[in-house]
């Protein structure tokens, strides 16, 4: 019911943007949070899919690793997951950019006038 409540007057760019990486079962997702909250030594992230581990290599900031190979990951792969990371943002500006002329084209088609942008 959340999950529907949530798209009500959610932007089209949004919503496309939401479907490249997909959904988890909310089932999955509380088993293994709560699993990771309920371990004696529980990691300071949880992240779910090849995209969440990226997102938590590359915000590692001052956030504790969780072990060695965390460590190694973080400090040998930052600079080529920030190069990965711009093509999943080109990707939405993409998304973003289509959606505008998408929307221009309507206005103007509806209105006859021709937005400036």
């Amino acid at each position: 019911p959340g999950y529907e409540a949530e798209q009500v007057g959610k932007p089209r760019e949004t919503h496309l943007i939401s479907e490249a990486a997909g959904l988890y079962q909310p089932n999955d997702v509380a088993r293994d949070m709560v699993g990771a909250a309920l371990r004696s030594n529980p990691p300071f992230n949880v992240y779910f899919g090849l995209e969440g581990w990226m997102l938590s290599t590359l915000t590692a900031g001052m956030g504790p690793p969780h072990g060695t190979l965390d460590v190694i990951c973080q400090v040998f792969l930052m600079g080529l997951l920030r190069f990965v990371s711009l093509f999943y943002l080109w990707d939405f500006r993409r998304i973003v950019e289509r959606c505008r002329r998408e929307l221009e084209a309507d206005d103007s088609s509806s209105t006859g006038v021709k937005r400036n942008g």
